[in-house]
């Protein structure tokens, strides 16, 4: 994923795009703009960001969330050692075998 800071400016009461920017967000797009008065942010998305994840991502977080529970913060931002991630590939094989 490539982000990109662009700077654009506002010309009687309407945002110009920079061309980068254009690319990406062709004349007609419709996108999402979620403004923060606290912190005076605007951010533009060209895809809605607080849409349903796909299937599959979901079921990712939902794994990595039961993975989780109950960890300790120091335990949840440890390194993973190479002896856990032998288990797990062991485990996941187990779970294939067993289908």
């Amino acid at each position: 994923m490539v982000m990109k800071s662009l700077l654009a400016e506002i010309v009687d009461g309407r945002l110009v795009l920079p061309d980068d920017a254009l690319a990406l967000l062709p004349t007609g797009t419709r996108v999402r703009v979620i403004t923060d008065s606290e912190r005076r942010t605007v951010c533009i998305h060209g895809k809605d960001p607080m849409a349903p994840l796909s299937p599959q991502t979901q079921a990712l977080l939902d794994a990595l969330g039961e993975l989780s529970a109950g960890s300790s913060e120091e335990d949840y931002f440890a390194p993973v050692t190479e002896e856990t991630l032998r288990e797990i590939r062991r485990k996941r094989r187990e779970r294939g075998a067993g289908r």
